[in-house]
């Protein structure tokens, strides 16, 4: 077995990285194995300690499958096999990342393509300011940024020799960011101040009258963007995946 230990793999023929936790690769898992045997995918699984935002397991291992043909014309991407997801299986695959050896061998053993299965197993996000200066360290901008960083833990088996032949937890990292020019950070400010003291005085005369509502009078407009959507995160998470899984020169 190959391991790869380093959190990030940069594959320079193609000018990407690709961010991965502990990469494991068995000597058997060939791009050559890879090419002529294909894959078939699982619905992904979502941890219980992550929440999804108008994501289904289903939505999801759709868009892996695109995800997968965009990236790698060379893997076959096989129809679907429900004798691979089963409750049990699934929900060792939600729990634990992986397969122990018993539930591994409970799986038909005639299934020729690898078989990935993935959960999501982190979903954070940050928020961070900063400021433009110019060469008189005058102050040109506000930068307000959201980002959202997720990890996916995938798992290639080999039903025919019933083994696990590739792991890792990929990462994928996305932001946005907002540029405020002096006079506009000015104008939010203001307009923040407001509101805040219209809610303050709203919730004083709410406690007076016995409401016991916590709604804001006013909503507060907030300096820093929407995080990047769990899709669009996982779109790009996805075609990472794919770049990581052996190809021609990436370990020769």
């Amino acid at each position: 077995m190959r391991f790869f230990p380093l959190f990030l793999i940069c594959f320079a023929f193609l000018a990407s990285c690709v961010s991965v936790d502990g990469e494991h690769v068995d000597s058997s898992f060939t791009y050559q194995a890879l090419g002529k045997r294909g894959v078939k995918l699982t619905p992904v699984q979502i941890s219980d300690t992550v929440t999804a935002k108008r994501v289904t397991g289903g939505q999801l291992l759709s868009l892996l499958g695109t995800e997968i043909r965009d990236e790698r014309k060379d893997i076959k991407v096989h129809g679907k096999d429900d004798r691979l997801n089963s409750r049990a299986i699934l929900k060792q695959i939600r729990s634990t990342n992986e397969l122990s050896q018993e539930a591994i061998n409970s799986l038909p053993g005639d299934v020729k393509p690898y078989v990935v299965y993935a959960s999501i197993i982190s979903d954070d996000t940050q928020s961070s300011n900063s400021e433009n200066k110019n060469d008189k360290d005058q102050i040109t901008g506000y930068v307000y940024s959201t980002e959202r960083l997720m990890t996916v833990a995938f798992r290639v088996y080999d039903l025919k020799s019933k083994k696990m032949v590739w792991s890792g937890d990929v990462n994928k990292r996305l932001s946005k960011s907002k540029t405020y020019s002096p006079a506009e950070y000015e104008r939010m400010q203001e307009t923040k101040k407001d509101s805040e003291t219209i809610n303050m005085v709203g919730s004083i005369a709410k406690a007076i009258s016995g409401k016991s509502d916590n709604k804001d009078i006013v909503k507060v407009r907030s300096f820093y963007p929407k995080a990047p959507s769990q899709r669009k995160v996982l779109k790009e998470l996805f075609s990472d995946f794919a770049d990581a899984l052996p190809k021609k020169g990436m370990f020769e």
